[in-house]
């Protein structure tokens, strides 16, 4: 059966606690001062039957903030306006923030009947009914009620049950999530926790993380309604024994959850409205009071898209708060102005792992308002947007989401079937970039190789290594990776020996190019194992520019004309390929009639110098055709 958290609401002494009293029989004021004062204070507690519990919260403007920590996480709200006061600062107050936290459902309790007589009762009935139109509480009933005579109580009760049986389930994320309201000592005991599951399941002797501490504790044992049970659910008010902590780290406002799901954070993008009733706009880098969940925090809002956010209006905006808070996507909050401390506006958490921002354009705009209202898959497909060819592993995007493993998992295998996420690395943990962004990467790719080609003609392409710096930046090697079979795959890249090029490139010369082509080939004939270095041949044609040389002396070594031997770091030895051909079938014969050879001795039958002759050697080497032992080269097996 579902549990049913109620929230009271209304102005100081209004009622609202002598109510529960008559309803359950309980004082939900605990503290000594409360009793002292008359008024509450801070949070009461009171169980109605087994699976409602309801929290009284102050009524008095000073306490706002403890009131903010009661109504955070309630199905419902009573909602008390006293007959002989009718509306007064705090009635309005308390109704603006429900409606800012989208509470959806309650009732009103008319207290204080005794005081008034029937014709007051109807003029208050009357005010109320104006007063709530347009809100959530428009068609909500008014039942009249007496907590000191009784007068209309079972009435009460009877309209109670039924607003808490048309009350919906909560929707359930799966992950254990709570946010701490009270903390004690109970002697004998040790440390107890108090707060409404907001999601997941708790067993008792499970691993918790406090946050934003990120301390690992335990859930000893676990209370619902003073009754030791096994384990807690979505909904239910709880009591839970924790060890692992002492009773000083831990206050108001913390989270209990499952661990590895939730991190702090001191940025979150939102959606905020700023009541009408606020009297001046909201200026960008206002320092406000940030409530969420239980917990007070002090920050300040930046607007994503305007300098000044008028009453009445919304936007999004990042807020910039001066401590961590652990909360979630989804989650409503409350600002209130830092001095006076009045509540000015409010709206949904869209975005809790994020970056600094500033002024966003429209299409990032349109992002964050998907967002808003969005469901985990889309959620999901954000994050991948956001961080184009960033390679982002399901583990730690289930964490980031704040989604169960099954739940993740339906998601990615929907989306690849979808064709919308492609998967890079399968091993040992998924790893999935955006379809969309691959096959974008993939058309710059080939974009960028047709503006190469048509710059460098008479290169055959340039490195792998090269390209992923110049194109991708520091893009990870498996994404790249992803990114380049493909095209291989389609036959329209190939790639030799590092070298990229369009499977459709050919070096081709022109007439003038060929005619300079074959007077370098001259050259290399002419000295044919001792061969120019590429000043050489720069001075060789004085009259054409260093450049036009160098472009066609590179496209003969990418054509195959010219072979490069590269020596480490020195500059390389070019040959001509027609003569490391000669000479590796010179070598070949000399070694399978006389099984080896000296370096000396084959330099004398090329007519070359060590210079020269080494490199050659150590180019057969690399090739497999020789193996060396110290100066002897023999025909490897």
């Amino acid at each position: 059966m579902k549990h049913t958290v109620i929230g009271t609401a209304g102005h100081i002494d209004h009622g609202k606690t002598m109510l529960l009293k008559a309803l359950t029989g309980i004082d939900a004021d605990r503290l000594p001062e409360e009793k002292t004062r008359g008024m509450t204070i801070d949070l009461g507690f009171v169980f109605f039957d087994k699976n409602v519990t309801i929290i009284d919260v102050p009524g008095h403007e000073k306490f706002i903030k403890n009131m903010l920590a009661g109504v955070s996480t309630i199905d419902l709200v009573i909602f008390v306006i006293a007959a002989d006061d009718s509306i007064m600062p705090q009635t309005k107050e308390h109704l603006e923030i429900l409606r800012l936290l989208e509470i959806k459902n309650g009732m009103i309790a008319l207290t204080k009947i005794d005081l008034v007589d029937k014709e007051w009762l109807e003029l208050v009935k009357d005010e109320i009914a104006k007063f709530v139109k347009g809100t959530f509480l428009e068609n909500a009933p008014i039942i009249p009620v007496s907590s000191t005579t009784g007068e209309g109580l079972p009435e009460f009760k009877e309209a109670l049950l039924k607003v808490i049986g048309n009350a919906p389930t909560k929707s359930d994320k799966g992950v254990f999530r709570l946010w701490i309201d009270r903390v004690f000592m109970l002697k004998g005991i040790g440390t107890i926790v108090t707060g409404t599951v907001l999601s997941g399941t708790l067993k008792a002797g499970n691993k918790l993380e406090l946050l934003p501490q990120g301390e690992e504790i335990r859930a000893r044992k676990i209370q619902v309604h003073n009754e030791e049970v096994e384990e807690c659910h979505v909904g239910e008010r709880v009591g839970i024994n924790i060890i692992g902590v002492e009773l000083s780290e831990i206050k108001r406002g913390n989270v209990l959850a499952e661990p590895g799901y939730f991190n702090a954070t001191s940025m979150v993008n939102a959606k905020l409205y700023l009541l009408k009733d606020t009297k001046k706009p909201l200026k960008n880098k206002t320092r406000i009071r940030f409530h969420v969940g239980t917990i007070e925090l002090l920050g300040r809002v930046i607007f994503l898209n305007k300098k000044v956010l008028n009453p009445g209006e919304s936007t999004f905006v990042q807020f910039r708060l001066e401590v961590p808070v652990s909360s979630d996507r989804g989650d409503h909050y409350i600002i209130r102005s830092y001095s006076p401390a009045v509540t000015i506006g409010g709206g949904t958490i869209v975005e809790v792992h994020t970056q600094k921002l500033k002024y966003l354009p429209d299409e990032e705009l349109k992002e964050l308002e998907k967002l808003e209202n969005g469901d985990p898959k889309q959620i999901l497909i954000h994050i991948l947007a956001r961080n184009p060819l960033e390679l982002k592993f399901v583990n730690k995007l289930t964490a980031e989401i704040s989604v169960t493993h099954n739940v993740m998992k339906n998601i990615v295998v929907e989306l690849i079937e979808d064709g919308v996420i492609t998967v890079v690395v399968e091993k040992p943990t998924m790893g999935i970039i955006l379809t969309e962004h691959l096959e974008e990467a993939q058309n710059n790719l080939i974009n960028f190789m047709k503006q190469y080609h048509q710059q460098f003609p008479l290169r055959r392409g340039l490195k792998q290594s090269e390209l992923k710096t110049k194109l991708f930046k520091k893009i990870d090697s498996q994404v790249f990776d992803a990114i380049l079979a493909p095209l291989i795959a389609k036959n329209m890249v190939k790639v030799h020996e590092e070298v990229i090029f369009l499977s459709n490139h050919t070096i081709t010369f022109t007439p003038n190019q060929e005619e300079i082509k074959n007077k370098i080939e001259e050259l290399y004939f002419k000295g044919k194992y001792i061969t120019p270095s590429e000043e050489e041949i720069i001075k060789q044609f004085s009259e054409i520019q260093k450049n036009e040389i160098m472009n066609i002396h590179t496209g003969m070594i990418e054509f195959g004309i010219l072979i490069e031997i590269k020596k480490g770091t020195e500059k390389p030895i070019i040959f001509h390929a027609k003569h490391v051909e000669e000479a590796e079938n010179l070598l070949v014969d000399i070694l399978k009639k006389k099984g080896e050879i000296k370096l000396f001795e084959f330099r004398e039958m090329i007519n070359s110098t060590r210079k020269f002759t080494l490199p050659l050697l150590l180019y057969f080497d690399s090739k497999g055709i020789t193996e060396r032992d110290g100066d002897i080269r023999r025909l490897k097996n």
